[in-house]
C-alpha cells in the first residue's frame, strides 16, 4: 500500500504492506530526521498509530494522509488496554521451535487464518508460503476461521517454516 504523511510542510510516501507494522516505517522516518524513534509521532484522524499497528490494523484507506511530525519528547506507547480494546479481535500465541519466546498476535475474529500467517510472516521477516501452521497437532487451513478451529483467545498454534 501507498502511505501518505504530511511530515512539516511536505508529503512523503511511502509503501507497506498491508500487515506490515508501522514500526518499519517510523525507523525510516526517525533516521532521516536523525532523531529517536520513540520521539516520531503519527496520527490518524485524531488516533495515535503505534509502532506495532498496521495499515489494516488501523482501517488505512490509500485516499487517506497521516500526520506526522519530531516531538521534543517520546511519543505516547500503546497499553495493553489499548491493544486488546476491540471485541471482534483475539490474541493467539504462536510458538517456534527454535524460538524462545512466543509471538503474541491480535487478528479479527472474522478474518481467515490466512492473516495470521501473514502477520508471522511479516514478524519472522520471511514469505508466507514459507510457514505451516498447526493447532493441537493438525494443519490449519489458511481459508478457515477462529470459530471453525474453536479459537477464543490465548490459544497456542505452532509455526513450521518450510523452505
Amino acid at each position: 500500500m501507498r502511505i501518505k504523511i504530511k511530515w512539516v510542510n511536505r508529503i512523503e510516501m511511502f509503501t507497506l504492506r498491508k500487515h506490515q507494522k508501522f514500526g518499519d516505517l517510523i525507523e525510516k522516518l526517525a533516521t532521516k530526521e536523525k532523531a529517536d524513534t520513540k520521539s516520531i509521532l503519527l496520527n490518524l484522524n485524531d488516533r495515535i498509530i503505534y509502532a506495532d499497528d498496521t495499515p489494516d490494523s488501523i482501517g488505512y484507506k490509500t485516499f487517506q494522509f497521516i500526520s506526522g511530525r519530531v516531538l521534543r519528547d517520546n511519543a505516547p506507547i500503546m497499553t495493553k488496554t489499548a491493544a486488546s480494546s476491540n471485541v471482534n479481535s483475539i490474541s493467539l500465541k504462536v510458538q517456534l521451535a527454535n524460538r524462545k519466546a512466543p509471538l503474541r498476535l491480535q487478528m479479527d475474529k472474522n478474518q481467515t487464518m490466512i492473516v495470521l500467517v501473514i502477520k508471522c510472516a511479516e514478524e519472522l521477516k520471511c514469505k508466507p508460503e514459507d510457514i505451516k501452521l498447526y493447532f493441537d497437532g493438525d494443519l490449519v487451513d489458511n481459508g478457515s476461521k477462529p470459530e471453525d478451529l474453536e479459537l477464543e483467545g490465548d490459544e497456542l498454534l505452532d509455526i513450521r517454516l518450510v523452505r
